[in-house]
């Protein structure tokens, strides 16, 4: 069920140790994506790939930080926040968190290291079973942008952390030939030595395996035109 998978728990931060308990069984990999609501803080990214206390934010081009202070563990209903942490349980704060669990035909995150000598583009695997609908593509290890590959615009790059519009001409050098068990990042997202993680979300068309009968969709990625 949806609820198994997709978590989205509004709290208010109380500045001490306890347990979000939200359903999600972290145990089996997942995304938790946090933002205060009532300030300006950023969006903050943690996941079991990279490991607990590794945050990355949205808005920002830097590499990964270690925070002790924020997240503290993945548990089997949720995730463990920390006494100290202002990001993600300040002291009457309040805040959102939008919790993805891994899971075949909705969600998978997998991380690669670049290997542009000798070769442009890299090949990278993924557990999703489908063809994904919405892919972001982020380096870890030192600053690097947030890549978007989106199904509506499957031959353009978007980018979260910048104002631009998609590009639509230089998806060979970003992500592209998204199929259901891999894509092919370019060189601009695969820089030799380096890391980077991938978040890799569904787009269920008629073939999803959820809800009680097992064949109910309950992911997609769209888009819509303007009217105003």
């Amino acid at each position: 069920d949806v609820d198994e998978v997709l978590s989205t728990f509004l709290y208010e931060g109380n500045a001490t140790t306890r347990n979000i308990q939200n359903g999600i069984d972290l145990t089996e990999g997942g995304l938790v994506w946090t933002k205060r609501r009532d300030g300006t803080d950023s969006h903050n990214f943690y996941d079991t790939v990279r490991g607990v206390t590794k945050v990355l934010y949205s808005d920002d081009t830097s590499g990964q930080g270690t925070d002790t202070n924020e997240i503290t563990a993945f548990n089997s209903n949720g995730y463990t926040l920390n006494q100290d942490g202002g990001q993600t349980n300040g002291n009457s704060q309040d805040y959102v968190s939008w919790t993805f669990r891994k899971a075949p035909k909705f969600f998978d995150i997998v991380t690669y290291t670049g290997n542009t000598v000798g070769s442009s583009a890299q090949t990278i695997s993924h557990g999703l079973g489908s063809t994904p609908g919405f892919i972001i593509v982020k380096r870890y290890s030192t600053a690097g942008d947030w890549a978007v590959w989106h199904r509506y615009n499957a031959n353009g790059t978007g980018f979260l952390n910048v104002t631009d519009a998609f590009y639509t001409t230089i998806s060979s050098s970003f992500i592209s030939s998204v199929g259901s068990t891999s894509f092919t990042v370019g060189e601009s997202l695969n820089t030799n030595g380096q890391s980077f993680v991938a978040y890799i979300f569904a787009h269920n068309n008629n073939d999803g395996e959820f809800g009680p009968d097992s064949d109910q969709d309950i992911i997609k990625s769209g888009s819509y035109s303007g009217n105003d």
